[in-house]
Order: structure tokens, then C-alpha cells, then sequence
């Protein structure tokens, strides 16, 4: 590593030190000079900053030529994507937004945020794609396996309900679970309900498991043989 290229790394460690603690002024004059080596990274944080507001005025354009030139280098791909889905800084496109999303889905970038998007689109039929729950499954995992939150209930949402493939309430649950760990709302109602539905599936059980052996022990001591009882009756 060249003492050029440590010197950029501590100084774009600054730059998110600074952001961090709300110094937007500091953070935004080092991203800059950064930017006039090419730095990516130093590129897509001034992206961030021009479209959450960050010490200076909104602009999605602005925000959009930054993602673009750190997607030359190979980041911020799915960022630009994003811009297209919303119609920010550029006409919305969802053919656009589909092939970046892809561009940054596949590997060696392999964004698990881009790879959810395009689980959601056949899964959900997004961005005019035909709907294909066994393509949603393979890049919902994808996205889970990297931690992806989202992506982990909607993958656990597909083993619930068999869609795309085999139900499997025990992997539906192990999905929720993780997702619920990140602090994922939806997980944890997802996770509640189906706790509270197998309890009352035991509950049924249990109850279905006392009728059979009442009736169980009823035939065998030969009740059904005295007087008063009718076996129609019992069995119907």
C-alpha cells in the first residue's frame, strides 16, 4: 500500500468520523478532496449527503452524478438503480433500475439491498416482471444469507407459504427469527402470529389426542357392551 493510498484511508476514516458525530462541514471538505483522487467511496458518501441532506441543500441531480461517477469505479451501483426506480435526478425507468439493480446484485459486487429488489420484482411482479416465486427464493437468499433483514422475512414468508418452494414452517421460523434479531418489526408480528397459531394447533392436537384415547379406552373396557349405550350413537 503506497503512502498516498494510507493517506486517502485516513483521511476517508476522518470524513466518517466527522459525519458521524454531525459534522457535516468537516465530512463534506474532506469527501471533496477526496473526489479529486477519484476516491469511490468518497463519491458515494457526497451522493448520500445530497440526497438525505447532509450540510448542504437537497438535489437529487447532484446526488445522481456522484453515484454515477462511483459506479464507474464499480460502487454505488445499486444506489443509482434506486434513483431510477424513484424518478430522483433522472426520469423514472424501471428497465434502468432493473439492469443496475442486476449490474449490482451479481457478482463481485454481489449488494445484498439489490439483490432483495430483484427477489421483490418476480416475487411481487415490480418493474413490469413477470412473476416468479422460484426466482424470488434465489435472490431473497441471497440477500438473507448477507443479513439482509427484509429479505430474510420475505424469504421466510415464501417457506410459510410453499411459494416457490417447499413449505417448511420450521425454515419460515428460523428466517423470522434472524430478521426479528436486526430489530425488524414486521419479522417479529410475523414471528408472534405463528407462535400463537401453533399453540392453538397444539392446544387442538392435545384436545384431538384426549377425545381418540377416551374413545380408545371406552371400546376397550367394553362399555359400548351395557346397557343404555348405542354404538351408533358413540361413533357417529
Amino acid at each position: 500500500m503506497t503512502t498516498t493510498t494510507i493517506g486517502a484511508c485516513c483521511e476517508f476514516d476522518d470524513a466518517v468520523a466527522a459525519g458521524d458525530r454531525s459534522d457535516c462541514e468537516t465530512a463534506l471538505r474532506l469527501f471533496r478532496r477526496l473526489n479529486q483522487h477519484g476516491h469511490a467511496d468518497a463519491q458515494l458518501n457526497l451522493g448520500c449527503m445530497d440526497s438525505l441532506r447532509q450540510g448542504v441543500t437537497q438535489d437529487f441531480s447532484e446526488a445522481t452524478k456522484w453515484y454515477r461517477l462511483a459506479a464507474d469505479q464499480g460502487e454505488a451501483l445499486a444506489a443509482v438503480g434506486s434513483m431510477y426506480e424513484h424518478g430522483r435526478g433522472v426520469p423514472h425507468n424501471n428497465e434502468e433500475a432493473v439492469r443496475w439493480y442486476r449490474a449490482a446484485a451479481a457478482y463481485p459486487q454481489s449488494n445484498a439491498y439489490a439483490q432483495f429488489k430483484i427477489g421483490m420484482a418476480y416475487g411481487a411482479g415490480l418493474f413490469g416482471m413477470p412473476k416468479n416465486y422460484r426466482e424470488a427464493v434465489k435472490w431473497y437468499c441471497l440477500a438473507a444469507h448477507q443479513g439482509h433483514s427484509d429479505a430474510q422475512v420475505n424469504l421466510g414468508y415464501m417457506y410459510e407459504r410453499g411459494l416457490g418452494v417447499m413449505e417448511n414452517g420450521r425454515e419460515a421460523i428460523k428466517w423470522y427469527r434472524r430478521a426479528a434479531a436486526q430489530g425488524n418489526d414486521r419479522a417479529q408480528r410475523l414471528l408472534d402470529r405463528k407462535q400463537i397459531f401453533n399453540s392453538a394447533e397444539k392446544v387442538a392436537a392435545r384436545r384431538k389426542t384426549s377425545w381418540r384415547r377416551m374413545l380408545a379406552a371406552f371400546w376397550s373396557r367394553g362399555d359400548h357392551l351395557r346397557p343404555g349405550v348405542r354404538r351408533g350413537a358413540m361413533a357417529g
